[in-house]
């Protein structure tokens, strides 16, 4: 746990591991191995807030695609129930509502079509709080990979890093 490594998504990607956007895209710490070895979670390197953090900014940004989409399809924006008096209450079923994308997005296709919310799917889509592949380069924050996906290049084995973070690789 702490370990640097990229992460290759086939062999092919091996050729690429001298390429500067490369090593910024890939580069993933080992952050925890499920208790039975079958899963390795990796943090981006460049990523510092909490899981929960980064929860809740996937969500915004998915709020925000979504409500892009109903404002132009002249759909009511989602907004806090007046007639709920507690406040705890009325904030809770607004985050709710706000936050069930498949109704929005059925919604969307009953106003819009089928085509319009198929593609709006498709782009909340790339966005998750842990992903089993990267799906968006330098912007996927935690993947979590089964054994059967492991594709790494080691710090220390395959490179190292000096104290003024240049990168060193290993021989061949």
């Amino acid at each position: 746990i702490g370990q640097k490594v990229f992460v290759l998504q086939n062999d092919s990607d091996y050729e690429n591991r001298f390429e500067t956007q490369f090593q910024m895209n890939r580069m993933y710490k080992i952050t925890q191995f499920k208790y039975d070895g079958s899963k390795i979670l990796l943090k981006y390197h460049l990523e510092s807030q909490a899981k929960s953090d980064i929860d809740v900014w996937i969500k915004q940004t998915k709020d925000n695609i979504l409500h892009t989409v109903e404002k132009s399809l002249n759909i009511k924006p989602i907004v806090e129930n007046p007639k709920i008096e507690d406040r705890n209450k009325q904030k809770i079923d607004y985050e709710k509502r706000k936050n069930n994308f498949d109704q929005r997005l059925k919604i969307i296709e009953a106003i819009g079509g089928q085509n319009i919310a198929l593609n709006v799917k498709e782009k909340i889509g790339h966005f998750k709080t842990e992903s089993s592949k990267i799906i968006n380069e330098g912007k996927t924050p935690i993947l979590g990979l089964s054994k059967n996906n492991w594709n790494f290049l080691f710090e220390n084995y395959d490179f190292k890093i000096d104290i003024l973070g240049n990168l060193n690789w290993s021989k061949e």
